[in-house]
């Protein structure tokens, strides 16, 4: 049976430690989908459609009150 040093030992177990905690991360969040912010009967208003019309509507907006 060979013997794995110990400087080997602790660096695979470092690689190891270091996948599968990008993989537990990674699978944890979900990049893709924006959440609902309110749901009716013709659908739904996810929180990028509500960031992006209220940018809208501020773009034009003159600077005094």
């Amino acid at each position: 049976m060979a013997v794995i040093s110990s400087r080997l030992r602790n660096l695979l177990m470092k690689a190891f430690l270091l996948f599968f905690g990008t993989l537990f991360v990674f699978s944890c969040s979900d990049f893709s989908k924006s959440p609902d912010l309110a749901k009716f009967d013709g659908g739904s208003v996810t929180q990028q459609d509500y960031i992006e019309h209220y940018l809208l509507s501020t773009q034009y907006k003159p600077d005094v009150w």
